[in-house]
C-alpha cells in the first residue's frame, strides 16, 4: 500500500523547519507605542477638561454666594453701626472707637472697638478666592458698593448695590481716588423745633387732597424724620408722606412729631369745606303701609336724593309716645291703644333742614 503525502518534504539528514513570521520589527514596535501614548494622553486630557468644566460651574456658584454674603454683611454694618469707616485698602491708622471695613490682600476685614481685625467671612471656606471692593456715596443717605470676586487674578463674578444708610450721616471722603475711604458717623443732635406748613389753609373742593410739609430744626439734627397725624381720623386722614384727605366739613389739626424720641412736634389747622354732598329731597316712600295692629312693628322707608348724599342719617320721632315708639333705624312699635293715629317725623342730620311726616293708624 502506497501512502501519499503532500507538503514540503525535508531533505535527507536535514531537520524540519516551519515557515512563517514571528515577533515585531523595531519600527512597528515604536509606532504601536506612540499610538498607545496618544490614546492615553487623549483620555487624560478629556478627564482634566471634564474636571475643569465641573470646577468652573462650582466656582461660579461659590463666588456668587460669597459675593452676596459679603454684600449682606456690608449692608448690615452700614445700617446699624454707630461709627464706621469703609476703606478699599488697609487703614493707615485705626481709631479705637470706630468700626472698620477694609480690604487687605483680597480679603474684606472687619475691626470693631476693643477687638482685633477678622475676615467678615471665614477664609478657611474660600481659600482660592480674593475680592476687590469699591464704593462711592450717592448722597448723604445712600452709598453704592461694588464687589468683584477673583480667582487667580480673573474676575469670576461682580455685583453692586445701592445701600440706604438708616442711622448714619455721610461726613467726608478722603483719598485722591473715589472709593479710597468713606467715613460715616452717627449724629446725636436732637430735634429742637418743627414747623408745619402747606400751600393753603383751606380745602374747599370736593375730593381735593393737600400736601403737608414740615421743616425740622436744627439743620444738622440726627434724625429729621416725622410722623404725621390728625386730631380726629373720622374727619380726615393723613398718610405718612403728609398727604391730607378730607372726610367731613370741619376744621382739623394736622401734627408732625419728631421720630428721634425728642417728643418735639409742630401743628397746623386746616379748614375743610364743601366735602359733603347735601340731601336735596327727603320723602316717605309710597311703599309704606298707612296702618298697623296694636303691639306690632312696622319698618318705615324714606326716599333720599341724591343717592350719594354724604350723610344719610335721619332723626326719627313720634308726636305721641303713648301711642307708639320709634327707633333710630325707623322701626315703629305700636302700643295697645287702638283706633288712634300717630304722626312719625323723619328729619335729616346733614344740615340741609329737610324733613317729612307720615300718619299711621293703629288698629285693633
Amino acid at each position: 500500500m502506497i501512502e501519499r503525502c503532500y507538503g514540503v518534504v525535508p531533505k535527507a539528514n536535514q531537520p524540519f523547519q516551519a515557515t512563517g513570521r514571528r515577533g515585531f520589527t523595531l519600527i512597528e514596535l515604536v509606532v504601536s507605542m506612540a499610538i498607545a501614548s496618544m490614546l492615553l494622553l487623549m483620555i487624560a486630557s478629556f478627564s482634566i477638561l471634564t474636571v475643569r468644566l465641573n470646577q468652573s460651574v462650582d466656582d461660579y456658584g461659590t463666588v456668587q454666594n460669597l459675593a452676596k454674603l459679603y454684600l449682606q454683611i456690608i449692608e448690615g454694618e452700614l445700617r446699624y453701626a454707630d461709627q464706621l469707616n469703609i476703606e478699599a485698602t488697609v487703614p493707615y491708622e485705626f481709631n479705637q472707637n470706630m468700626r472698620y471695613l477694609y480690604l487687605d490682600d483680597g480679603t474684606i476685614m472687619r475691626q470693631t472697638p476693643g477687638s482685633g481685625a477678622n475676615p467678615i467671612a471665614s477664609p478657611g471656606g474660600y481659600p482660592n478666592f480674593s475680592c476687590s471692593m469699591q464704593f462711592s456715596p450717592v448722597n448723604e443717605k445712600v452709598v453704592e458698593v461694588n464687589l468683584a470676586i477673583k480667582k487667580e487674578g480673573n474676575i469670576l463674578y461682580s455685583i453692586s448695590s445701592k445701600i440706604f444708610i438708616n442711622n448714619l450721616i455721610y461726613k467726608s471722603i478722603t483719598g485722591e481716588q473715589q472709593g479710597s475711604c468713606v467715613s460715616y458717623g452717627l449724629s446725636n443732635i436732637p430735634v429742637s423745633a418743627i414747623s408745619v406748613f402747606s400751600s393753603y389753609s383751606t380745602i374747599d373742593v370736593l375730593g381735593e387732597t393737600m400736601q403737608m410739609s414740615a421743616d425740622v430744626y436744627p439743620e444738622d439734627a440726627g434724625n429729621k424724620g416725622v410722623a404725621w397725624s390728625v386730631d380726629d381720623p373720622d374727619n380726615a386722614r393723613i398718610s405718612q408722606e403728609g398727604v391730607l384727605t378730607p372726610l367731613k366739613n370741619i376744621t382739623v389739626v394736622v401734627t408732625a412729631t419728631a421720630l428721634d424720641g425728642s417728643g418735639v412736634s409742630g401743628a397746623k389747622q386746616i379748614i375743610i369745606r364743601n366735602q359733603e354732598i347735601i340731601m336735596k329731597t327727603l320723602k316717605f316712600s309710597n311703599q309704606n303701609k298707612k296702618q298697623m295692629q296694636v303691639g306690632k312693628q312696622l319698618t318705615l322707608i324714606v326716599d333720599i336724593s341724591p343717592d350719594n348724599a354724604s350723610n344719610q342719617q335721619l332723626e326719627w320721632s313720634v308726636d305721641d309716645s303713648s301711642l307708639a315708639s320709634i327707633s333710630q333705624d325707623g322701626v315703629l312699635t305700636a302700643g295697645y291703644t287702638h283706633n288712634k293715629s300717630v304722626v312719625v317725623t323723619a328729619r335729616s342730620k346733614d344740615g340741609s333742614g329737610l324733613s317729612d311726616t307720615i300718619e299711621i293708624k293703629i288698629k285693633k
